[in-house]
């Protein structure tokens, strides 16, 4: 008789004791990854934000005051950058104990941002005039390409922390099993 078939006896004891293993060994895993998808919806929330700030003091500047679209431009997007630069050191990555690195943060997020910004002109003009796409079509893809390595640069270089207690302990917990 095939294995698959045999019927065997279950012991519901140990059946439980085994999904209570499990359960314990995953649960940490599962907190951590809800933690890093909680800090994910805020990066893009928060980048959002920083896009709608970015488009509507362009609008305002350019429509309602005269001012001419590329000097707009260039306002709406350092303004951005402030707002981009606040919600994220503050609400997306949590940094409000780092006061003293504020100015570095803010240098190497600037630095970023002015990176980005040639990033996305280079890969938007090759999108574009290289693969004949549509230039709407062209940023969305190479927002969505940069928004990630965003999303590396500021959890790495940015916005770097050591662990604190709870998180420590819940990275040296999920590192110590093995699934």
């Amino acid at each position: 008789m095939p294995r698959f078939i045999a019927a065997r006896h279950v012991d519901t004891n140990s059946l439980s004791s085994v999904h209570t293993i499990l359960i314990i060994r995953l649960a940490p895993r599962l907190l951590f990854v809800n933690i890093r998808r909680m800090k994910l919806m805020r990066f893009l929330i928060s980048g959002g934000s920083a896009a709608v700030v970015n488009l509507s003091v362009l609008y305002v500047l350019t429509d309602w005051f005269g001012l001419w679209y590329l000097a707009s431009a260039t306002v709406s997007f350092f303004v951005s950058i402030l707002i981009g630069f606040m919600l994220q050191k503050f609400w997306t990555f949590n940094h409000r104990q780092s006061h003293h690195r504020t100015h570095k943060q803010f240098l190497l997020y600037l630095a970023w941002m002015l990176l980005y910004l040639s990033l996305d002109i280079g890969l938007m003009y090759l999108l574009v005039d290289g693969a004949s796409l549509n230039y709407l079509l062209s940023q969305f893809v190479t927002s969505g390409v940069l928004a990630a390595l965003s999303f590396f640069v500021y959890s790495r270089v940015v916005f770097i922390s050591k662990l604190t207690g709870l998180e420590f302990e819940l990275e040296k917990t999920i590192n110590s099993y093995t699934i």
